[in-house]
């Protein structure tokens, strides 16, 4: 069977680990987001879609970040128990499949956020899976990629109209119904 998630394959304390990296990188980013907004500076900028992919490090994209905010902050609350620092450090336990999931919607973010793919030290980058569709109107369910993941995913969706109710989503590792 192959794994569900690039963390997924980490033993408890690695897995850990690898959180504590992931938490301490949306930390930093979103600590430089703080200060940037209390200084009135104001950095964001539009990643352009003919971009290609890199591996190589770059700067964080700011809009990203101002759009993901939220849902780095809820996802930080979930890993806090795992992170350094943590009054009381649990270790990781890689059958817990919200935690992994969890742990990969962060990185995932990350990756986004730094126009590259993040993956644990000494692991290679995934291969990427491009996938881009538009659809004029949702009324049930849509889904560019639904499933396990083996592979760093990049979906652009675009839809007309998504009636209420429906749902249309770029990644789906959950049930999808």
């Amino acid at each position: 069977m192959s794994e569900m998630l690039t963390l997924a394959g980490l033993g408890g304390a690695a897995l850990s680990e690898g959180i504590r990296f992931l938490y301490g990188q949306a930390e930093e980013l979103l600590s430089r987001r703080r200060e940037e907004r209390a200084n009135g500076v104001r950095t964001e900028t539009e990643p352009s879609p003919s971009a290609a992919p890199t591996t190589e490090p770059t700067a964080p994209d700011h809009a990203v970040i101002e759009r993901f905010e939220q849902d780095m902050r809820a996802l930080m609350d979930e890993l806090e128990p795992y992170r350094a620092g943590s009054a009381s450090p649990v270790l990781a336990d890689p059958a817990n499949r919200q935690l992994i999931a969890s742990a990969e919607e962060l990185r995932l973010i990350l990756s986004v956020v730094h126009g590259r793919s993040i993956v644990p030290p000494g692991k290679e980058p995934a291969q990427t899976v491009d996938v881009q569709f538009d659809v004029e109107q949702v009324a049930g369910y849509v889904a560019g990629v639904r499933g396990q993941a083996p592979a760093d995913i990049k979906v652009r969706l675009s839809a007309g109209t998504v009636e209420p109710g429906a749902r249309a989503i770029g990644v789906d590792f959950g049930s999808g119904s």
